[in-house]
């Protein structure tokens, strides 16, 4: 089969990541990625995997030469199915036009995050996007929660929309489960800087710590927020324990020296892909009871599940794990853990998205 995937940018992003995973693990089907706006750090690493890829540069007025582009490619590459990834406005219209040919390929849209985050509940964008959903031919969502939040605002039926979870390639080389920590223990974020994800949470819960020469913590990530955090990281006085480090292209390597991975969202999340990649490292995660999580984390079974905007709960589990969990008991986390993640490979979306488009 050959899948056209339609993205708006090539910039840093789960999106992006999980684009650039499908074109590397693909071993059945033909993967085309078309950036119609722009490219970014992504782009040019799939351009070095040689994946095929391209970038039209487009701005998002020009709806019909982006249709006539869609025509082109989908007529010189023989393209069975089209998938739509980014919410953009640009691609939507555009594949609108599409959509009322009577000689296409099969349009599939995939829903990344909540109907809310993706209409940003104004009227136009609820509009063009229930009218996409409706003539699409299949819909993918990411997780129960963002299928639930889309069959809520449409009349979308189940026989139309199929949940698909994000899936990352693990580790080759996978560390012995211990349950020791490290001295000072290591506490990691890995994410975007903006204020949803709630790194400012962790960083009130780190203030919280005792002693706090016990900790450390790691904020791995760039965004909008970042000088906002750095702001209030000098307030709370706990510039000698936080660390921010940027973006890093080996996350594995940061998440594998670690000893406790935070996510502490503030929003609805659809999925929680850096969850998984900390769970594939066997890391014992602490994250928000928000959106999609608890589809991810067993509370106390494979991680922890703790109230969203409470950093006096995230500070009495983080310190629970360190002063009051045997090493057994933390070696047991870390190897639920792992087992989790083994059931959200890029293998078994793939085996699953085939299948899905195929029925399409």
């Amino acid at each position: 089969m050959n899948i056209l995937h339609l993205e708006y940018a090539g910039k840093t992003g789960g999106i992006e990541k999980l684009c650039k995973d499908i074109g590397n693990a693909s071993r059945i089907d033909h993967q085309y990625f078309l950036f119609v706006h722009e490219g970014g750090s992504i782009y040019d690493e799939m351009k070095k995997d040689h994946l095929k890829v391209e970038c039209l540069n487009l701005n998002n007025y020009q709806i019909y030469k982006l249709y006539n582009m869609i025509l082109r490619y989908t007529s010189t590459l023989n393209i069975n199915a089209i998938i739509l990834h980014h919410p953009a406005p640009l691609i939507w219209l555009a594949m609108e036009l599409y959509l009322h040919r009577s000689n296409r390929a099969n349009v599939f849209v995939y829903v990344h995050n909540t109907y809310q985050e993706i209409t940003a509940e104004k009227y136009i964008r609820r509009r063009i996007y229930n009218d996409l959903l409706k003539h699409a031919d299949g819909i993918i969502a990411i997780s129960k929660w963002v299928k639930y939040t889309v069959q809520l605002n449409t009349p979308i039926e189940d026989n139309k929309i199929k949940v698909i979870y994000n899936g990352i390639i693990c580790p080759q080389n996978q560390k012995e489960h211990t349950g020791k920590l490290h001295k000072p223990i290591e506490i990691i974020y890995v994410g975007r800087l903006i204020e949803k994800k709630g790194v400012q949470v962790l960083l009130k819960a780190a203030a919280k710590l005792t002693p706090k020469q016990n900790y450390k913590i790691h904020i791995v990530g760039d965004g909008p927020y970042k000088k906002e955090l750095q702001k209030q990281t000098k307030k709370l006085g706990i510039e000698s324990i936080v660390s921010f480090w940027g973006n890093q292209r080996d996350i594995v390597e940061r998440l594998t020296n670690a000893d406790i991975f935070v996510h502490p969202a503030i929003w609805e999340e659809g999925f929680g892909i850096s969850i998984i990649e900390a769970m594939s490292c066997g890391k014992i995660c602490i994250a928000s009871k928000k959106g999609a999580i608890p589809e991810i984390i067993e509370d106390g079974h494979n991680g922890f599940l703790v109230e969203s905007n409470d950093e006096t709960a995230l500070a009495n589990k983080i310190m629970k794990i360190a002063e009051n969990m045997t090493t057994e008991q933390r070696m047991t986390l870390e190897k639920n853990a792992w087992m989790r993640a083994n059931d959200f490979t890029i293998e078994k979306l793939l085996n699953e998205l085939h299948a899905f488009l195929e029925r399409g």
